[in-house]
């Protein structure tokens, strides 16, 4: 049997014929693309000199006058301003008074001098040697060699000072006192109590009383209460997504769930599929059968009448009972 390539291509990926068409041109243009760097080389013309050409461009270099000592000098210079500095004069000398023609005796260079007294300029208070080394010019061996000379003053406790607040702190209590006032009792925070609430009632705020809740499971549990219509039970709380069963135990010790409290009911015979179908316990497509099957048969009397309809089952009819009116 001989090889047909459209027969092939339409059999194994169900091309139509424009489509086979369009993928054989497709793939002759990736395959142009990609080869066409191999070719690219045969069609440039290169540069060349002719012989006459060259011999004037090298005419041309001979008449130029030789480069100049300085100006070979000045490639092998370094026209940094950066100078080293060499120790001089070492003598005791606090950084933070020390003038220039002290710098200058100790053996900075003038760059360097230059370059600590703009630091010290911007408000700069010197209290150790590492502050010096930082400053750009500074060598490591002039370093090493004027720091045993430096002299810091020493600084100031401040009023927020570590120390300060550690000793405002009784160990007996670990309560805080008001340093001015010695007689003023601790400060003492109470841990916020929980008593039991309505939970088709409580906000976000009461729930992340609950131990294990925080901003973001509370906000889940009221996005789903919302939702459904308000809870019944706590075995639909275990729905919310994201709660351990530490959270549902420790949540059913304070959670009630009164009969009819908070509870959104849905008139099964007026409600359109679209508003049944924002419920989480149906989909579009039961929605769609509810509204299809009271069209043929008329309004819904009972729960009983919903059962009828062989897309619902009797647990998922339980389920929607509480939230359905007739």
């Amino acid at each position: 049997m001989k090889f047909d390539p459209q027969y092939w291509l339409r059999d194994y990926f169900g091309f139509s014929k424009k489509e086979i068409n369009g993928f054989f041109i497709l793939s002759f243009l990736l395959v142009f693309i990609i080869a066409t760097p191999l070719f690219y080389p045969f069609f440039i013309k290169k540069e060349t000199f002719s012989n006459q050409e060259q011999k004037e461009l090298n005419s041309l270099l001979a008449s130029l006058p030789p480069p100049s000592d300085n100006q070979q000098d000045y490639s092998k210079k370094s026209y940094s301003k950066k100078q080293s500095s060499k120790v001089g004069e070492l003598f005791i000398f606090d950084p933070n008074t020390v003038s220039e023609a002290e710098l200058l005796r100790l053996g900075f260079s003038k760059y360097l001098t230059n370059n600590f007294l703009k630091y010290r300029s911007k408000g700069v208070k010197f209290y150790r040697s590492e502050q010096i080394q930082k400053i750009y010019g500074m060598e490591e061996d002039f370093f090493v060699q004027i720091t045993p000379y430096m002299t810091f003053p020493k600084r100031e406790k401040k009023k927020w000072d570590k120390k300060d607040t550690y000793s405002k702190y009784d160990k007996k209590d670990n309560s805080k006192y008001d340093s001015e006032d010695a007689d003023k009792k601790p400060i003492k925070y109470k841990k916020p109590t929980l008593t039991s609430f309505e939970i088709n009632e409580a906000d976000t705020a009461t729930l992340k009383k609950v131990r294990g809740i925080g901003a973001v499971l509370s906000q889940r549990i009221v996005d789903f209460r919302e939702k459904l219509g308000g809870f019944v039970s706590l075995e639909q709380v275990k729905e919310v997504y994201g709660l351990s069963p530490e959270v549902i135990e420790e949540l059913s010790k304070y959670a009630l769930f009164s009969d009819n409290i908070g509870i959104k009911k849905i008139n099964i015979n007026q409600a359109s599929a679209i508003s049944l179908s924002y419920h989480p316990y149906l989909s579009k497509k039961q929605a769609d059968v509810i509204i299809q099957y009271r069209t043929q048969h008329g309004n819904f009397g009972s729960i009983e009448d919903l059962k009828k309809i062989k897309i619902l089952n009797d647990d998922l009819v339980s389920k929607l009972a509480p939230y359905l009116s007739f």
